[in-house]
């Protein structure tokens, strides 16, 4: 729709089925997490697969006019959705979760943030298994860096990665229990966070400004004017 709330369409149906060369044809229905393309003319957004209780979700790329929606991504045992694409359109950066039972017979949990090509192939991946959950990432608007939430014995603290080699840098020191980065300021110099802790009754109920240099935080919440 535009601005002024006019012109309004509806882009996506609410349910899709895909044939799978494995499985036959699915079901996906419902359509989250929109993610522009750089130049405007692709939307990249999560669908759940049918029944809702495997919790499958899978990326979908459409055009803006809803004409082209294709499955981006191709596997069934994970929840996957996109935060960002790179300035030359070439990769897809999104946060996947799920789990698998180890040679072992252990069964394991993964929580990672992974970059596709346009094939839907990873050409990256970072994040760890078991209690260390990596989520929430964003790009700056050079694709320098990622800022993502890194989860451990309950707590989340912010970190800035440098894309695509790696290198993590922590910048912040707990404050409060959860963080969830929102987007970098456009000189790409500080990040809008929400945060909270279970003793306010919403965890991610209050908002933050993190100047990344110094660490420093400024909560911004609540707004007088509201």
């Amino acid at each position: 729709m535009n601005a002024d709330g006019s012109g309004k369409y509806q882009l996506t149906a609410q349910w899709v089925h895909v044939d799978d060369s494995t499985h036959g044809s699915i079901e996906y229905g419902g359509a989250t997490g929109p993610v522009w393309s750089p130049d405007s003319k692709q939307i990249a957004f999560t669908r759940l697969m049918v029944p809702e209780a495997y919790g499958n979700t899978g990326i979908f790329i459409t055009s803006l006019q809803g004409k082209t929606e294709r499955r981006f991504t191709q596997t069934l045992n994970m929840g996957e959705g996109p935060a960002g694409w790179t300035v030359d359109q070439r990769l897809l950066v999104a946060r996947v979760a799920g789990s698998y039972t180890d040679s072992s017979g252990n069964f394991v949990i993964f929580n990672k943030i992974v970059s596709y090509n346009m094939e839907g192939k990873i050409v990256n991946e970072w994040g760890g298994q078991g209690e260390i959950l990596w989520r929430w990432p964003i790009l700056t608007s050079d694709d320098q860096r990622i800022a993502l939430t890194i989860r451990q014995n309950g707590y989340e603290d912010i970190y800035v990665m440098e894309f695509p080699n790696g290198e993590l840098t922590k910048v912040t020191d707990s404050g409060t229990r959860f963080k969830q980065p929102l987007s970098w300021s456009p000189d790409d110099l500080s990040i809008l966070f929400n945060g909270g802790d279970l003793s306010q009754g919403r965890t991610y109920g209050r908002v933050f400004v993190l100047n990344v240099a110094s660490g420093g935080t400024k909560e911004i919440t609540p707004f007088s004017s509201v």
